[in-house]
């Protein structure tokens, strides 16, 4: 949550309407068995679909009219925009799974067929857009709801149209507009002309993305990335998954890998949510995701009280707010936390081996501090990480459980592995085991769960043996959110005793060191299709850094415009001076010219780059880099500027004539994670204000302690792309930067 909402004090009192709904909800409503997303596949090397934006007409946690959902089946074919009901039909709420192949081609021909974005009477008596990003200059177009896919995580090319090939590659510089809600000036795809936003293409637009033949297996998603309403978007259900490959490229049974991970013991969790005003009246989702709509915690009286809140179990009760704003009293409302569309659903886990639950976070920007809690013991439950952010772990026996957790960026919560020195584990790669794990928004993890006793042990489960899996709540910071805490699932253990002779721990062929060696994805030369060439503003610099050097990033609030976001910027020559201007404060993201240009190296090799980022804020961001996946080689530590970036934005620091040119290569250490997102911890004032870091102001001032850390990045893919901060209220308000990579001639 940035500074610019105020604080509040809340009642106790919840809304009587919606306490009187929940409870007229029968029990078994809110138990269903969990269903998987449902799936279309790859055919002969290519998945080639129709995907149609639009409101959700289906019931959803016994609500009409709620949400928007993609209405996805196979592409009927040219002209032709509606699909029809059949067995390769999908209009889940909870999301498709787009399954793919290393080499397969995606083709999507996605319509727009949205809603315009309505209007209401805000605090000031004034009227306001839902697309609050609309009322911004240059941004009214935003209220008629333009949007466009993005293939989160997928290392593919960004490529452009040309006229001899005019569909886009993973490329968010497009936007397709419902005709029925106006089309502003359209731009010309192969002028080199853009849009604020990107190009203009009518009610649809046509993409066609390229797997690497070398591409790791994992789990990613897809979800609209049109700045401004990206949030929006995202909040009232536009996402899915897509998976290369599966689980067995890189799981197994055993430690020699004789026996694959059967795809019939894997289960696909997508992590949605979505909030609903009036649900007792006219039900109206809520599309700028307000963490406040509930309290922290489940309310609830001493003695208790009727009209205590009722248990979390997939939702919370919205709750009274500031009385000089209508708009932010939630009482009448819900707050629902679905697991694959379906609010606390039972999860049987019938295998004696487990199962492997690959999880996706698609929240706007809601995020998770997971666990899987033993109600009858009364502790967490030790689950097994095997993949994180769609790239299977490497681990070995000299990464301490701290290295792991720094490697891990916090996300995990690490312990030891019980049960890990049995016999055959000999030059086997050591698991890593958890009891937590925080997922921030675009998060992907995949984990083996299986029962375990009350040593944490892997055991047969007593009769009625459950567990529930939850987020317990998460607070991001002074400045930051309180995500609610809820019961997302009860876990049903209903399996025997494990057959004798299998390991205790699902043995992974981790796909980091693969993917960074000799003729990985980030070490052999690239896909380099024909694409119209980027449009560079006069005077940029485009060259990788030398070795030693690195890219410093700043996160925090603009100076005097504390109500949106951005992203500052300077360069670090190996000895810790700042090469050429200084950041002086931040800037919201400019869609006219590169931050960031490099070429690759001769060949078209990719190149890698460190760059440090620095929190300067009182909340928590996610750093998300699209394209690539990048490592972790300095965790959130306390940062303190060198001796010559302690004048940031006093102009004492003399401009270099230029970068050289001689950029490094490749592969990283081994050992490492690689991620695609990492929540940045936010930074903490020194005067004991509680207001935390407020910008550059008071970094100026030395009344601020900025968090950092330092990634290594690798760049292998060529065309335009972006970098910025995934909780998408942050994305949306400005905390964006655009990324230009060359083809090396």
């Amino acid at each position: 949550m940035g500074p610019q909402r105020s604080r509040y004090s809340y009642p106790n009192g919840l809304g009587l309407a919606a306490l009187l709904l929940l409870s007229a909800i029968p029990a078994n409503v809110r138990a269903e068995t969990l269903k998987e997303p449902p799936v279309l596949k790859s055919q002969a090397g290519v998945l080639d679909i129709l995907m149609i934006a639009r409101p959700n007409t289906l019931p959803l946690f016994g609500l009409q009219n709620v949400g928007w959902i993609y209405d996805i089946c196979r592409n009927p074919g040219a002209g032709i925009e509606s699909c029809q009901n059949g067995p390769d039909r999908s209009q889940a709420y909870g999301g498709t799974r787009l399954a793919l192949k290393q080499g397969d081609t995606l083709k999507v021909h996605l319509v727009n067929k949205l809603p315009k974005y309505g209007t209401y009477i805000g605090a000031d008596g004034l009227v306001h857009s839902e697309a609050k990003h609309s009322e911004e200059p240059g941004r009214s177009d935003l209220v008629m709801n333009p949007t466009n896919i993005h293939t989160h995580g997928l290392i593919v090319e960004p490529r452009k149209p040309t006229l001899a090939r005019p569909s886009y590659g993973d490329n968010v510089f497009v936007l397709a507009y419902n005709t029925a809600n106006g089309i502003p000036q359209t731009n010309s795809v192969t002028s080199g002309d853009v849009h604020a936003h990107g190009s203009i293409m009518g009610g649809s637009v046509d993409y066609e993305i390229q797997i690497p033949a070398n591409h790791p297996s994992g789990q990613y998603w897809f979800h609209p990335h049109v700045h401004g309403v990206a949030l929006n978007q995202v909040s009232a259900g536009l996402a899915g998954i897509i998976t290369i490959g599966e689980a067995g490229d890189y799981a197994c049974e055993d430690n020699q890998c004789a026996t694959r991970w059967p795809e019939t013991n894997v289960r696909h969790l997508i992590l949605k949510d979505i909030q609903v005003d009036n649900v007792a009246t006219t039900p109206m989702t809520l599309t700028q995701e307000a963490p406040t709509f509930c309290t922290p915690d489940r309310v609830v009286s001493t003695p208790p009280s009727p009209t205590d809140e009722p248990p979390r179990k997939g939702f919370c009760t919205g709750q009274f707010a500031d009385p000089a704003d209508p708009n932010t009293d939630h009482s009448a409302g819900q707050w629902h936390f679905s697991v694959n569309g379906q609010a606390y659903p039972a999860i049987p886990i019938t295998s004696p081996k487990g199962e492997i639950w690959r999880l996706t976070n698609e929240s706007g920007s809601n995020s998770y501090d997971l666990h899987l809690f033993n109600d009858a013991q009364g502790q967490d439950m030790v689950m097994q990480v095997l993949s994180v952010d769609g790239v299977a772990i490497s681990s070995n026996d000299v990464v301490a459980t701290q290295q792991m957790n720094q490697m891990g960026g916090n996300k995990l919560r690490t312990v030891q592995c019980p049960a890990t020195t049995a016999p055959g584990l000999t030059n086997v790669a050591l698991p890593v085991c958890v009891t937590s794990l925080k997922m921030y928004p675009s998060s992907r993890v995949e984990v083996w769960v299986s029962y375990r006793g009350a040593d944490n042990k892997l055991a047969t489960p007593p009769k009625g043996a459950r567990a529930t899996f939850k987020t317990i709540g998460l607070n991001t910071g002074v400045a930051g959110d309180s995500w609610p805490s809820v019961d997302l699932a009860d876990v049903q253990f209903l399996h025997g005793a494990r057959p004798s002779g299998l390991p205790e721990h699902v043995h992974v062929e981790g796909h980091v060191k693969p993917a960074l060696a000799a003729g990985g994805v980030f070490a052999a030369a690239g896909i380099v299709s024909p694409s119209a060439p980027p449009v560079l503003t006069a005077g940029t610099n485009c060259a990788a850094l030398p070795a030693g050097w690195k890219r410093r990033i700043y996160y925090g609030l603009p100076r005097g415009h504390y109500d949106k976001f951005g992203l500052g910027y300077e360069v670090i020559d190996g000895s810790g001076n700042v090469v050429g201007p200084a950041a002086s404060d931040v800037n919201q993201y400019d869609p006219a010219s590169p931050v960031v240009c490099l070429p690759l190296a001769k060949g078209n090799v990719p190149v890698k780059e460190q760059w440090e980022l620095v929190n300067l804020a009182g909340e928590d961001h996610n750093f998300h880099i699209h394209q690539t996946k990048f490592s972790i080689i300095e965790g959130p530590h306390e940062w303190k500027s060198s001796a010559a970036s302690a004048s940031v934005g006093t102009g004492l620091i003399k401009a270099s004539t230029g970068l050289p040119k001689n950029p490094p290569t490749l592969p990283f250490a081994p050992g490492t994670m690689l991620h695609d997102n990492i929540p940045l911890p936010s930074g903490n004032d020194t005067i004991g204000d509680g207001t935390g870091c407020g910008g550059f102001d008071e970094l100026t001032n030395q009344t601020c302690k900025p968090t950092a850390m330092t990634v290594e990045i690798a760049f292998s893919q060529v065309g335009d792309f972006v970098y910025h901060c995934h909780i998408m209220e942050h994305e949306d308000g400005g905390m964006m930067a655009k990324i230009t990579v060359l083809k090396n001639p």
